[in-house]
């Protein structure tokens, strides 16, 4: 399900990816990955708060996952949460400050 549903995502079918990725988060519900696909299928399906739901999720997994924070504060930004959508960004900004360090 997981590979089908990044297959549909790269390929800009997200609707038809949701339904896929739905499966696959709910058989791996620890999968970083298998959540950040879902949202961002549901980012661009224009389901916004599901995107925020499963993106946090994800983010409970691998806090350090640049792409996940991005498509979070995509998400905040959709949803009029601008507080929220700045928080994203300066933990983007810290997540480059410490790997330009490394």
């Amino acid at each position: 399900q997981l590979f089908l549903g990044r297959m549909l995502v790269h390929n800009g079918r997200h609707a038809e990816a949701v339904p896929f990725l739905e499966v696959a988060a709910q058989r791996m519900p620890k999968s970083a990955d298998a959540l950040k696909f879902l949202g961002r299928a549901y980012r661009h399906v224009g389901r916004d708060e599901d995107a925020g739901r499963v993106l946090r999720a994800a983010l409970q997994i691998n806090a350090d996952d640049r792409e996940v924070r991005y498509l979070l504060m995509r998400a905040y930004v959709a949803l009029g949460r601008e507080e929220l959508a700045r928080e994203q960004a300066k933990s983007i900004e810290a997540l480059d400050s410490k790997k330009s360090v490394r």
